[in-house]
């Protein structure tokens, strides 16, 4: 017997292959995946391709997307990325404001020191007590020398320099002229003084019992006979 021919239904289901079956969406779409991915890893375009141009497209793709995964790759603290660029401007305006900022502490304590020895100047100026006395005074001292040095030599020695004289001993014109605010004496002679403070001392006019014998702690002038100008710095 023959056999029977095939018949043009069977020979359609042996040519059909058994991957042509239909596939599952999500199968399909991840061999979508699959298949960009190989198109992105392809080093060398497909031969069968057209033409040259068309061949270097999968080509520049892919150096597009690598380069952009360089970029993201890089280092915040490369000059490209835009926030190491901030950084530096803003490290850059520290630096500045610092200068700024020391500069103007530097002044301002140069001119505080300025300031403050311009009081001290006027302060030592405002204070200071000449060694000798006025030209009024002297005059005076000068003539009057010997009944000056007479009424000295009568005068008691102090204790010390608490025990006071009265203001008028010497006379209402000496008073008067010399303006003495104490009077004391000592084993050295009598001290007619005109002004103390912390600052100059004890400045006046000093009578010595003997002119060379003098305190050794005084700084003084002459004026006549054995009448001084005197000043402790104390």
């Amino acid at each position: 017997m023959h056999e029977p021919q095939n018949s043009p239904q069977n020979s359609a289901e042996r040519e059909i292959p058994s991957s042509g079956a239909p596939q599952p969406k999500p199968k399909k779409l991840w061999s979508s995946v699959l298949a960009f991915l190989n198109y992105l890893a392809e080093d060398v375009p497909d031969e069968t391709r057209k033409d040259g141009a068309s061949a270097e497209k999968p080509r520049k793709k892919k150096s597009a997307f690598n380069a952009f995964l360089d970029f993201l790759e890089k280092p915040v603290t490369e000059p490209s990325d835009p926030s190491a660029h901030g950084g530096l401007l803003k490290k850059t305006g520290n630096i500045c404001w610092e200068i700024i900022l020391h500069g103007t502490v530097v002044v301002f304590l140069f001119a505080l020191a300025i300031f403050c020895t311009v009081k001290a100047l006027d302060f030592v100026h405002e204070r200071h007590v000449p060694l000798y006395p006025s030209d009024e005074v002297r005059q005076y001292l000068a003539a009057e020398h010997e009944s000056l040095e007479a009424v000295a030599d009568a005068l008691p020695v102090g204790k010390d320099r608490g025990d006071n004289i009265p203001l008028d001993r010497f006379g209402e014109t000496c008073a008067g002229i010399v303006r003495p605010v104490k009077i004391y004496s000592d084993e050295y002679g009598v001290y007619l003084m005109t002004s103390k403070s912390w600052y100059v001392g004890e400045n006046g006019v000093f009578i010595a019992r003997d002119k060379d014998r003098m305190p050794d702690d005084m700084s003084w002038g002459l004026i006549e006979g054995r009448i001084f100008a005197y000043a402790f710095f104390k």
